[in-house]
């Protein structure tokens, strides 16, 4: 790959506690929340952590810096955080493939 091949990205990480059941810690909606916008927006959502004994959950949502719209991604990111009770924890600037693959 070249440098072509990769987009300069920012990437926030977000924690929060999860609800728990009589089964433990589920974050499975909180997941399934980031992935749905992750698809609608074209950004990229991974879990970074999740502790199950405290039920911790840690998600990483990366936008692309070099797009146009790169300051109405963040405020969507920053409105999805509020919206459900996210705590930011940092950002970090990094490079993505273009192909998805993180190797």
């Amino acid at each position: 790959m070249n440098k072509r091949d990769f987009y300069n990205c920012t990437t926030i990480y977000m924690g929060k506690y999860v609800e728990g059941s009589n089964k433990g810690f589920d974050c499975q909606y909180e997941v399934a929340l980031a992935k749905h916008l992750a698809e609608a927006f074209a950004l990229w959502s991974e879990v970074e952590f999740f502790d199950e004994k405290n039920g911790y959950l840690i998600l990483k949502i990366s936008y692309v810096n070099d797009n146009f719209f790169k300051e109405e991604s963040l405020a969507t990111i920053k409105f999805f955080m509020q919206m459900y009770d996210f705590s930011y924890c940092k950002s970090v600037e990094e490079r993505k493939p273009i192909d998805g693959d993180s190797k």
